[in-house]
C-alpha cells in the first residue's frame, strides 16, 4: 500500500510542478498588472502545495 501512495504522491507532484510552470509562463507573458498579481497568488499556493506545506 505504501508503493501506491509513493507513486501517488510523486504524479501529484510532477502535476503541481508542471502547473506551476504553466503560471509562472503565463505570468511573464501577461501584460496587465492584476494577472501578474492574481498569477502571484496562485503561484504561492502550488508553490506550498509542491513543497508538501497544505
Amino acid at each position: 500500500m505504501a508503493v501506491y501512495y509513493t507513486i501517488l504522491t510523486v504524479i501529484y507532484l510532477a502535476l503541481v510542478a508542471i502547473l506551476s510552470v504553466f503560471i509562472v509562463w503565463n505570468v511573464f507573458k501577461t501584460r496587465k498588472i492584476t494577472d501578474k498579481v492574481i498569477g502571484a497568488i496562485a503561484l504561492i499556493m502550488f508553490v506550498l502545495r509542491l513543497f508538501l506545506i497544505k
